[in-house]
């Protein structure tokens, strides 16, 4: 988990914002921007944003489906974590 999500996990924290979260329902809504948004409750450009420097932080592509896999359960034990 701290591989896959440490860095976005502390840039959240640092900068006070929700990527983490973002990321999450991104992955939930299958990798569909406009889904994200509705979710969210946010403009699909902001989601968009969200999602490049989602990308740039985690020197990642969200369009590989490897990464997407990974970063899945690493979002599923971080949730594990925070609930226990």
């Amino acid at each position: 988990m701290e591989n896959q999500l440490g860095v976005l996990i502390r840039y959240d924290a640092d900068n006070h914002t929700q990527l983490v979260e973002t990321l999450s329902l991104y992955l939930q809504n299958n990798c569909n921007i406009l889904h994200t948004a509705d979710a969210a409750y946010t403009h699909r450009n902001t989601i968009k944003y969200r999602i490049t420097r989602i990308e740039e932080l985690l020197r990642v592509d969200l369009q590989d489906a490897s990464v997407r896999l990974n970063l899945h359960l690493a979002l599923y034990l971080h949730q594990f974590i925070l609930t226990t």
